[in-house]
C-alpha cells in the first residue's frame, strides 16, 4: 500500500507542474452545451474522473472475484448429493507404531 502512495505522489508532481503552466481559459462545447473554464481545472477534473473510474472498476472486479472464490469454497465444503458420505469406522482402524511389533515381525523372528 505504501508503494502505491509513493508512486501516486511521484506522478502527481509533474501533473501539477503541467497544470500550473496551463492556466489559460478554454471553451468546451458538447452539442448545444458550452462551458468556459481554466485549462488547469479541466485537466484536474479529467485526471480525477479517470482516477475515480479506475478505482470503481478495480472495486467491482475485486468484488466479483471474491464472490467466485466464496462460491467455490462453499461448493467444496458441501458434500455431493449423489454420492454417499463415507465416515471412517474408528473401531476397525489399526494404528501401527514402530515401537510395537506386528504379526509379520513375529513370523520373521520365529523362523
Amino acid at each position: 500500500m505504501k508503494y502505491k502512495l509513493i508512486a501516486g505522489i511521484i506522478l502527481l508532481v509533474p501533473v501539477l507542474m503541467f497544470v500550473q503552466q496551463n492556466i489559460e481559459v478554454v471553451t468546451i462545447r458538447f452539442f448545444r452545451w458550452e462551458q468556459s473554464l481554466s485549462l488547469a481545472l479541466l485537466l484536474l477534473l479529467s485526471l480525477m474522473s479517470g482516477v475515480v473510474l479506475g478505482l470503481l472498476l478495480s472495486y467491482f472486479r475485486k468484488r466479483k472475484k471474491n464472490k467466485k472464490l466464496k462460491k467455490a469454497q462453499r461448493e467444496q465444503q458441501q458434500p455431493v448429493p449423489n454420492e454417499p458420505v463415507v465416515e471412517p469406522d474408528l473401531e476397525k482402524t489399526v494404528v501401527l507404531d514402530s515401537s510395537t511389533s506386528g504379526p509379520d515381525d513375529q513370523q520373521h523372528r520365529e523362523s
